[in-house]
């Protein structure tokens, strides 16, 4: 009579199938929680734009034209603020607000300002 017991080859094979199976969670987890990550970064990335945007636009004396850039961590992470002013030849200014992180995120904001008054208002949520 034959025993009743698992072979080496059935051990083996469930073996594998278990491992497969964790493979295959660990990696659904891995992406569920990099995309939350992602999701994470961006938000702050925007809040950051929109703060500095605020500020820009709130400035009795209208900015000078030119570019800065500058970095600022939070929530440990690096972010990169870059801001442009351009003159336009009707007295207007454009204003762009750009953050980008290190794992190359970008939100940018566009406004036009004429005298002070906001004539134009663009968002661009963009990855790079």
């Amino acid at each position: 009579m034959r025993d009743r017991g698992l072979t080496i080859g059935s051990l083996i094979l469930t073996i594998l199938a278990v491992s497969a199976v964790i493979g295959v969670l660990s990696l659904s987890v891995s992406f569920f929680l990099d995309g939350r990550a992602d999701l994470s970064r961006r938000r702050t990335a925007l809040q950051l734009a929109s703060s500095t945007m605020g500020e820009m636009i709130s400035l009795e004396i209208p900015p000078d034209e030119g570019i800065t850039l500058h970095s600022i961590y939070s929530g440990g992470d690096e972010y990169s603020i870059e801001t442009s002013v351009i003159l336009l030849p009707d007295n207007g200014r454009e204003i762009h607000v750009g953050v980008t992180t290190l794992h190359g995120e970008m939100v940018r904001l566009d406004r036009r300002l004429y005298t002070g008054v906001e004539y134009e208002y663009r968002m661009d949520n963009k990855s790079v």
